[in-house]
């Protein structure tokens, strides 16, 4: 479940009321640890304002979520911190540390009124409807993480098809690297046996041409022996 930048601060300044409101009452131990607590959960959200104005890139609210914690959260903190030390070491306080004490809760609380009676009720009212709204919210995140899945999953068979067709074009390729290195190894053998072939048609015919040669040698021979049997007749 995620929650926007107005959501988180509509959580921090309702922590920060009912802070406010505690301290300004009476101050039991139970209302102090439920303020540190709140505090506690107003620093979260004042941290997660920030992180989601830095995804944001606006500077304005990131300078205002630095400064809501050393500004707002910090004194408080402090505060509370003061006054579970008084609690736990039984009242007693001196005066330079009761003078500072009201300092703080002067600073602190200086133009704050304490809430009517029904403001908890309207504070209640409006989380409600801000409930309805991050339900609403939620719901459509769910329709949109559905969405999601299922363009993943159309992604994931798309890619799985194409894969496969990859594999089929693949052992295409290599059946075909076979055939052409198959017949390339033909040729070779055809161009040896060609060449085999040239060379004895060579010697055959350098053969043939020196039958004819001593042929043409020996008539001459007779003819001359002929011719010369003749004039000394």
């Amino acid at each position: 479940m995620s929650f926007s930048y107005e959501d988180y601060e509509s959580n921090y300044n309702s922590n920060l009321l009912k802070v406010r409101s505690f301290l300004a009452s009476t101050r039991s131990t139970s209302s102090l640890r439920e303020c540190d607590r709140l505090l506690s959960e107003a620093r979260r959200a004042a941290v997660s304002m920030q992180g989601l104005a830095e995804v944001e890139g606006n500077a304005f609210k990131i300078e205002e979520s630095k400064s809501r914690i050393q500004r707002e959260v910090m004194p408080l903190l402090q505060e509370v911190d003061n006054a579970l030390k008084q609690k736990q070491s039984g009242g007693m306080m001196d005066a330079s540390n009761f003078h500072n004490s009201t300092e703080n809760r002067n600073e602190l609380f200086s133009g704050y009124r304490a809430p009517p009676m029904g403001a908890f009720d309207s504070q209640q009212q409006q989380n409600g409807n801000s409930n309805s709204d991050l339900e609403s919210l939620i719901q459509s995140s769910e329709n949109m993480l559905l969405e999601s899945q299922s363009l993943c999953v159309e992604s994931e068979q798309i890619g799985n098809n194409t894969l496969l067709t990859m594999q089929v074009q693949r052992d295409q390729l290599n059946n075909a690297s076979h055939q052409l290195k198959s017949t390339t190894e033909k040729i070779g053998a055809a161009g040896s046996i060609l060449k085999d072939m040239g060379r004895k048609a060579l010697r055959n015919k350098l053969c043939l041409y020196s039958i004819i040669a001593f042929l043409i040698a020996m008539n001459i021979f007779a003819i001359k022996a002929v011719i010369k049997k003749r004039s000394s007749n």
